[in-house]
């Protein structure tokens, strides 16, 4: 499950392995992930390019865990990638 204060936030997920959380107006969320580690990279959709590292760089599961903040632009449009490592 996602949890954000984001308005419009939303989870693609394979569970267990990948995530695409998007935050259209940035802010930060939080995802439940099962028992693993995974990688947590931000992409910028306005502006294209690679993926970017945030505070945050990997989770630990089970459990609800912070996805940190984006890199820059904390307020606008953020995807963040969360894989099993």
């Amino acid at each position: 499950g996602l949890a954000s204060r984001a308005k419009g936030a939303r989870v693609l997920a394979k569970p267990g392995e990948v995530y695409a959380v998007q935050l259209p107006a940035g802010d930060t969320a939080r995802l439940e992930v099962p028992e693993g580690e995974y990688s947590v990279a931000w992409y910028n959709p306005r502006a294209g390019g690679k993926l970017q590292q945030g505070r945050v760089k990997s989770i630990k599961g089970p459990g609800k865990r912070s996805l940190g903040r984006a890199p820059s632009d904390p307020r606008k449009d953020w995807i963040v990638l969360v894989k099993k490592s």
